[in-house]
């Protein structure tokens, strides 16, 4: 009896080492659980990321499988800051999968956009994700908190808004923000100007420019979060001209950053896109314990004290 209670109490802990994998970002295509046919509801809006199940369905990376499915807004692991849905307008300022054939190497991407058209002057977009441990190949979040986390990104925006609109470096016309568990921006990278000028700044602090533009496709962005020593590494590739420019190599935060827990993006009210595709993180397990060392150890434990029960 002894022996039953103690096998019951491991399988639950069991249940609960083995962190069911939910959300995801990937490609954002079907599989990565992003609607790419439809709308879901009465208007071209109902297909905003925080009206369905975005990134909670699709069998990639270890996915539970199922489809889209409207869900009360801000409830699934997309919420609106500020603009986008709020506004309540049938298809301008809307996070949505952008349908083929903009994508970077497939045919969907993540696309924050107004259209070009309707602009509403002084209210800006900013949506959040919270990641998940199928971002993180099942490792969850919170465990993360002294390893060395590798992202890769495309990313294409654009400033030439409606108007002649063209913003600064001071302010940015379209950013990409990684976020700790509190919503502090670790690293902020974002664009400005008509030629699309790269400007990047740490923990909210001043936009410092990267010295190169955008190259006008969708360019790589590679990251690399040492959440043990409080550093980030940044290089950015331009694909047209297939230049790779490092821009920090393990520059200190000057704070403890936990670990990596929202994506945010945004865009200034006049602007035109702001598109995000292939997204990707890589945890250097050196930092990490195994995902089956716990379970390997609670075995353990169930033969040790079944041992222990036949030799009474």
């Amino acid at each position: 009896m002894k022996i039953s209670k103690t096998l019951l109490a491991v399988t639950t802990c069991l249940l609960l080492i083995a962190d069911s994998a939910q959300a995801y970002l990937g490609g954002f295509e079907s599989g990565d659980g992003y609607h790419t046919g439809s709308p879901l509801g009465s208007n071209l809006g109902a297909r905003d990321v925080t009206r369905y199940n975005a990134g909670e369905y699709g069998l990639n990376n270890g996915g539970p499988g199922g489809g889209p499915a409207l869900i009360p807004v801000d409830t699934g692991l997309w919420r609106v800051i500020a603009g986008g849905r709020l506004l309540n307008q049938p298809s301008d300022y809307y996070v949505i999968q952008h349908p083929a054939p903009v994508g970077h190497s497939s045919p969907n991407v993540l696309g924050m956009t107004t259209g070009n058209s309707t602009p509403y002057v002084g209210v800006d977009t900013e949506y959040q994700y919270d990641f998940d441990s199928r971002d993180f190949d099942g490792n969850v979040p919170s465990s993360l908190s002294n390893s060395v986390v590798d992202a890769e990104f495309y990313w294409c925006p654009s400033n030439t808004g409606v108007g002649g609109f063209s913003s600064t470096l001071t302010d940015p016309g379209a950013t990409i923000q990684i976020q700790d568990s509190a919503g502090t921006n670790f690293f902020e990278i974002g664009s400005y100007g008509a030629a699309e000028s790269i400007a990047y700044r740490l923990l909210g602090g001043t936009w410092i420019s990267a010295g190169f533009n955008s190259s006008g496709d969708f360019d790589r962005i590679n990251l690399t979060f040492d959440l043990l020593n409080d550093t980030v590494s940044f290089s950015f590739f331009q694909t047209i001209g297939a230049t790779n420019n490092v821009v920090l190599t393990n520059a200190a935060l000057g704070t403890n950053m936990d670990y990596l827990g929202h994506l945010a993006l945004t865009m200034k009210a006049e602007n035109s896109k702001n598109y995000l595709d292939d997204v990707d993180f890589r945890v250097n397990q050196a930092n990490v314990p195994e995902p089956t060392s716990a379970v390997l150890l609670l075995a353990g434990l169930v033969g040790a004290l079944a041992l222990r029960r036949r030799s009474c």
